[in-house]
C-alpha cells in the first residue's frame, strides 16, 4: 500500500469544514476568539463574539492544546454540529459560561493579505 504522507494526514482536506472562528492563543494557555470570518457559522449565529474565551469544543478542554489538535476539533464534515464552550463578558462586567452549537460549513477561501 502507498504510503501517507504526513500532508496528507495533518493538512486540512478539503471535506473538512468549519465554524468561522479564527483562534487565538494566550500566555496564559487558553484560546480566544480573535476574529469571525464573514458569513461564517459562528458570526451568522450571533452567540459568538470576539474576544470571547473558548473552554471547550466537542466536550474537551482546549487550554494548552497545539493549534493542530485544536483544529482536528474543530473541523468536521460539512453540516455536522460542534459544541464550544464560551466564557463571556457580560455588559455588566460579570462573566457568563455559555455553550453554542454551531453547524460546520464550508468556509471560503480567506483571501490573501493586502500589502499594506
Amino acid at each position: 500500500g502507498r504510503r501517507r504522507s504526513d500532508a496528507e494526514t495533518v493538512g486540512v482536506s478539503a471535506n473538512q469544514c468549519g465554524v468561522g472562528i479564527t483562534f487565538k492563543l494566550r500566555g496564559d494557555g487558553s484560546y480566544h476568539v480573535k476574529a469571525l470570518a464573514d458569513g461564517g457559522p459562528a458570526a451568522i449565529s450571533n452567540q459568538v463574539r470576539v474576544g470571547d474565551v473558548v473552554v471547550s469544543v466537542a466536550g474537551t478542554a482546549i487550554a494548552n492544546l497545539s493549534h493542530g489538535q485544536l483544529a482536528e476539533l474543530v473541523l468536521g464534515p460539512k453540516g455536522t454540529t460542534v459544541a464550544l464552550e464560551l466564557l463571556q463578558r457580560n455588559a455588566d462586567g460579570s462573566v457568563a459560561r455559555n455553550q453554542v452549537l454551531l453547524r460546520r460549513a464550508p468556509l471560503p477561501a480567506l483571501p490573501p493579505p493586502a500589502n499594506p
